[in-house]
């Protein structure tokens, strides 16, 4: 049988039937002619496998297969070499996993998995060695937490935690790898407003950093690591590359005071 289902005279659909059901479809979407989509039918007359040239150039990139007429799988080919560069699998015609060569180097580096067809992990493999260190997790599908196991030693090394509107709240680091976090990232609308960090590895902050518009404001510092913050910086004195405050007597009033320029200390008082 064949049809001009777009009116232009010209014939863009040919189906073969047998038994009266139909067994192969051949479409063109336009009057080129060019056959740019062909379905297989089961023994029932139900879509078996389809093959979609999307951009018709002649190839068909994409491949579907079906069970029981609802799409089961899906193969891409993006970079036409013969080698399926995205796979995903579906239940009830909604997908569940989807693996994907994203750099399209012939290896598999991020797989998707979905529940009820909405996004609910991402595991990323970015340097393509077999491990997959980064897991990004989604809920209603937006990303709510991400992990990074850099040293791939099961341990997140990264652990990243995003609001509803799919900003970064609060990072955390462990950046000697020793199983600990030992830096804390805070955001605000998406923007870093502070980190603490932990220079020595002994469990307890002493650097603080605060930052206003994207740009670092002050450090506060426990230099000796008794739980006392005696030292600040502030770095955005309009007259000052940097100013040094130092309380020494630790009586919460500054006691040094150090005057930065571009070409270093130019001043120094005391209170």
């Amino acid at each position: 049988m064949e049809k001009d289902t777009t009116g232009n005279g010209t014939v863009n659909v040919k189906v073969t039937y047998k038994d009266g059901k139909p067994v192969e479809e051949k479409r063109a979407r336009d009057e080129d002619g060019k056959i740019e989509q062909v379905i297989d039918y089961d023994a029932e007359g139900l879509p078996l496998k389809s093959r979609h040239d999307q951009d018709a150039d002649g190839f068909f990139e994409t491949v579907r297969v079906y069970r029981k007429g609802e799409i089961s799988r899906q193969e891409t080919d993006e970079d036409k070499n013969g080698k399926a560069d995205t796979i995903t699998e579906y239940e009830n015609s909604q997908p569940v996993l989807q693996k994907k060569d994203t750099t399209l180097s012939g290896t598999m580096d991020r797989i998707s998995k979905f529940k009820n067809g909405v996004l609910e992990e991402v595991l990323t493999d970015s340097d393509q060695d077999g491990f997959f260190e980064t897991v990004s997790l989604f809920k209603n599908g937006k990303i709510l937490s991400q992990t990074v196991d850099k040293d791939k030693d099961s341990r997140p090394d990264t652990r990243i935690s995003f609001n509803e509107k799919e900003e970064k709240e609060e990072v955390q680091i462990d950046s000697n790898l020793d199983g600990k976090t030992d830096q804390r990232q805070f955001y605000k609308c998406g923007d870093l407003v502070r980190i603490e960090a932990d220079s020595n590895h002994d469990g307890t902050v002493d650097t603080k950093l605060f930052y206003a518009k994207g740009k670092k404001s002050q450090t506060v510092t426990d230099s000796d690591h008794d739980g006392f913050f005696e030292t600040k910086q502030i770095h955005d004195d309009p007259s000052w590359n940097l100013v040094t405050q130092q309380d020494v007597n630790r009586d919460g009033k500054p006691d040094i005071f150090l005057y930065f320029n571009g070409d270093g200390l130019k001043k120094k008082d005391r209170g």
